[in-house]
């Protein structure tokens, strides 16, 4: 005769948290997968660095390599590592991804679902993927690109290097001297309290007349605002 499970035995197994001997702890809470870096047992808070790819139907979860922030365009490239777990894609309408206090890299690239990562504490690197993504820095010296999608970027505290991509973002940069880039697409920027650089860029356009553009709003202090056509076509 088989077993039954009582319901709230079997909500209890499906919502619990699988560790990894990498400090990354994931589920599936219905149609969100969720992701966090955790201390592992006995040990002291290290840098956490989750990598996410999705293909042949399947997000997988790896424990990738930190960020080269001395790429200043591309830190999040080829940064997989072993694999931690993996699920099918199929019914996952978002990912949602949460850092620890330390210098943490999250990399989303690959991945189509939307993501939302939050940093926390530390200087974190943190890259979206093609999907509507939003992307906190939480406190430190952070770098957060968005890629594909229209994406919502905050900064947080401390001098943040913040950049678009493709679509119409929207990027702020909060308290401290940051630098905000928005690519392609129609963006909002919004550097906050602090000496902020802004810049808006529509590539291969001569200049502003165009249906797409960008707003740049500074903060109470002395900003920086261009508005380029081409890297050499810019008007302050």
């Amino acid at each position: 005769m088989p077993r039954i499970m009582p319901l709230g035995l079997a909500l209890a197994a499906l919502f619990t948290w699988t560790p990894s001997h990498a400090g990354i702890s994931h589920r599936l809470n219905g149609d969100v997968l969720e992701i966090e870096c955790q201390k592992p047992h006995n040990k002291k808070v290290e840098p956490c660095n989750i990598v996410l790819s999705q293909y042949d139907g399947q997000i997988v979860i790896m424990d990738g390599k930190p960020a080269n922030r001395r790429d200043h365009y591309t830190p999040c490239d080829g940064l997989g590592g072993p694999e931690v777990a993996r699920y099918p894609d199929a019914g996952i309408r978002l990912v949602q991804v949460e850092g620890n206090k330390r210098s943490d890299t999250i990399a989303a690239r690959r991945l189509r679902v939307p993501v939302h990562a939050n940093g926390k504490g530390g200087s974190d690197t943190i890259c979206g993927g093609e999907g509507a993504d939003e992307l906190q820095g939480g406190d430190g010296d952070d770098w957060i690109y968005g890629y594909g999608g229209n994406d919502t970027i905050w900064g947080g505290d401390g001098p943040d290097k913040l950049r678009g991509g493709e679509g119409d973002d929207k990027i702020y940069g909060n308290d401290g001297d940051d630098k905000l880039e928005g690519q392609d697409g129609a963006d909002r920027l919004e550097g906050g309290p602090g000496n902020d650089e802004l810049y808006g860029f529509v590539w291969g356009a001569q200049s502003f007349e165009q249906d797409a553009f960008d707003i740049c709003l500074g903060g109470s202090d002395t900003d920086r605002c261009e508005l380029c056509g081409q890297r050499n076509n810019c008007e302050r």
